[in-house]
C-alpha cells in the first residue's frame, strides 16, 4: 500500500475544522427553520380548524337564540289569542244567557197573551 504523505499545518486544520463546523451550523439552522415552518403550518391549520369550529358554534348559538325569540313571539301570540278566545267565550255565554232570558220572557208573554185571549 502506498501511503501519501500529507503535510497539513495546524492553521490549515483549524481553518478546515471551522469550515466544517460552519457548514454543520448552517445545516442545523436550515433544518431548524424548516422544522419550525412545518410546525407553524400545522399549528396554523389546527388554529384554522378551531376558528371554523368556533364560528360554527357561534352560528348555531345565534340560530338557537333566533329560534328562541321566534318561539317566544309565537308563545306571546298564542297567549294573546287565548286571552281573546276567553273573552269571546265569556261574551258568548253572556249572550246565550240573555237569549235564554229573552226566550223565557217571550214564552211568558205568549202565555199571557193566550190567557188574555181566552
Amino acid at each position: 500500500m502506498a501511503v501519501d504523505n500529507h503535510n497539513i499545518t495546524v492553521r490549515e486544520l483549524n481553518t478546515q475544522l471551522w469550515k466544517f463546523i460552519g457548514t454543520l451550523f448552517a445545516i442545523g439552522l436550515g433544518a431548524g427553520s424548516w422544522y419550525m415552518s412545518t410546525t407553524n403550518k400545522r399549528l396554523d391549520s389546527v388554529v384554522d380548524v378551531q376558528n371554523q369550529t368556533n364560528l360554527k358554534i357561534e352560528s348555531f348559538s345565534v340560530k338557537t337564540e333566533l329560534n328562541d325569540l321566534k318561539l317566544m313571539k309565537l308563545e306571546s301570540r298564542a297567549d294573546a289569542f287565548a286571552t281573546r278566545q276567553n273573552e269571546f267565550d265569556k261574551d258568548l255565554s253572556q249572550s246565550n244567557m240573555i237569549l235564554k232570558n229573552h226566550d223565557q220572557l217571550l214564552h211568558k208573554h205568549e202565555a199571557q197573551i193566550k190567557a188574555l185571549e181566552k
